[in-house]
C-alpha cells in the first residue's frame, strides 16, 4: 500500500465530513420540521453476522458495533469483527469508520463509508492454508505452532439502514478492507446483516 493511496483515503474521509454540514443545511420543500422537534444526533448499538471472503476461503463472521450519529448525514462508527476459526486459523478486525447517508431520514437510508483499522490474523503454519501475503513473513516455525500477524487496514463500505421502527433498523452491508504490509495488500470482503438499536427515536419518514 503506497503512502499516496493512504493519503487519498484520509482525504476521502475528510471530504465526507466536510460534505455533511452543507448538505444537512439544505431544506427540502414540504419537509421543514418544527423548531425544537428535529432529531439531531444519537447513539447506536448493533450486532451482526455474515460471511467473510479472504484467500483462500470463505467463512462466517460475527461482530458488534458502536456508533455516534453526529447529525442526519454523518456517523462515526467503531466495529469489531471475528472471523470464525477454520483449519487452525482465525482473524479479528477492529475498525473506525465514517459513514455518510445519501438521503435524508426515511424508512430506507443508503450510505457509503470509509475508515481505518487493525487486522489480526492467526495461522497454524503447518496447515497448508497460509495465504501468500503472509508466507514470506513466516520464520523459524516448528510443527504444530501458530503465528500471528497484526497489520493496518483501509476499509470501504456500502449498505443501507432499513428502519423497522423508530429505534430498530436492519442494516445489510458489503465492505472491503485492504490489509497492508509495506507495498503489499490483502483483500478481505465481508457481507453482513446487522440489527441496530438507535437510542434516540428517529423520524423514519412515515
Amino acid at each position: 500500500m503506497t503512502r499516496s493511496f493512504a493519503l487519498a483515503i484520509g482525504l476521502f474521509i475528510v471530504s465526507l465530513i466536510a460534505f455533511v454540514p452543507g448538505a444537512s443545511a439544505q431544506k427540502v420543500p414540504g419537509k421543514e420540521t418544527v423548531p425544537g422537534k428535529e432529531w439531531r444526533h444519537g447513539t447506536t448499538l448493533g450486532v451482526f453476522a455474515g460471511s467473510a471472503t479472504a484467500s483462500p476461503d470463505t467463512r462466517g463472521t460475527l461482530g458488534a458495533a458502536l456508533g455516534w450519529e453526529i447529525n442526519h448525514r454523518v456517523e462515526l462508527e467503531g466495529t469489531g469483527a471475528w472471523l470464525v476459526a477454520r483449519h487452525g486459523d482465525e482473524a479479528f478486525a477492529a475498525e473506525l469508520k465514517v459513514l455518510a447517508n445519501l438521503t435524508r431520514p426515511n424508512t430506507v437510508v443508503p450510505y457509503l463509508g470509509a475508515g481505518v483499522g487493525m487486522y489480526l490474523a492467526t495461522f497454524d503454519v503447518t496447515s497448508g492454508t497460509l495465504p501468500a501475503f503472509y508466507q514470506q513473513r513466516v520464520a523459524g516455525t516448528v510443527a504444530g505452532t501458530q503465528q500471528s500477524f497484526v497489520d493496518p487496514s483501509f476499509i470501504f463500505a456500502g449498505g443501507c439502514d432499513i428502519f423497522a421502527s423508530k429505534h430498530f433498523s436492519i442494516r445489510p452491508e458489503i465492505s472491503v478492507r485492504l490489509v497492508t504490509h509495506g507495498s503489499d495488500s490483502y483483500a478481505v470482503t465481508m457481507a453482513t446483516v446487522r440489527v441496530s438499536y438507535h437510542v434516540e427515536s428517529h423520524d423514519v419518514g412515515r
